[in-house]
């Protein structure tokens, strides 16, 4: 995680800066998709925060149970309760497993947006240098170098959301 937090940002901002060294209008394209990519971020830590809370949640309520259980054991058998005990440890196990699915369905679907971030940005981009390209004002070699860089920011955006949904996880736990 500390290597990811100082390796994808900075690898962000140098190729962001040699986009915008290189050719500014395509720095601009790239500037236009960063505010969703920082968006959809956040919005997925505060839901994973969310959810890793209840996780931790019922895996405390499982945890006393389990211990209740275990240091009342005479007391369950001599009130015949284990039944009772069995059906009420089952729905915390099944409890528990629903939460830790949900937060891991919400740790999994950042992925996928980040990279449709990226690929539409990836789009634009080339449409952009294609234009600069076809008028003369950008060489098919510094386009295959822009191109690079977009892929070097669309890689530390994909290290800093994975960095923010751990850091979430951390926070609820």
């Amino acid at each position: 995680i500390i290597r990811d937090s100082i390796d994808g940002p900075l690898k962000a901002i140098g190729a962001l800066g040699y986009i915008f060294i290189t050719q500014w209008q395509l720095g601009l394209v790239t500037l236009m998709f960063l505010p969703p990519m920082a968006i959809a971020i956040q919005r997925n830590a505060r839901k994973m925060k969310l959810a890793q809370s209840t996780v931790q949640s019922d895996l405390a309520n499982l945890n006393a149970m389990t211990l209740e259980s275990l240091q009342g054991t005479r007391i369950v058998k001599a009130f015949a309760a284990e039944d009772r005990i069995e059906g009420d440890y089952s729905g915390l196990v099944e409890r528990t497993f629903q939460s830790q699915m949900k937060a891991t369905r919400r740790n999994a679907s950042l992925r996928p947006l980040v990279e449709l971030i990226g690929a539409v940005a990836l789009a634009a981009f080339l449409y952009v240098s294609g234009i600069l390209a076809f008028h003369g004002v950008l060489q098919v070699a510094d386009l295959f170098a822009l191109d690079y860089a977009l892929d070097v920011i669309n890689q530390g955006s994909r290290n800093i959301a994975s960095v923010n949904n751990t850091y979430a996880q951390v926070q609820a736990a």
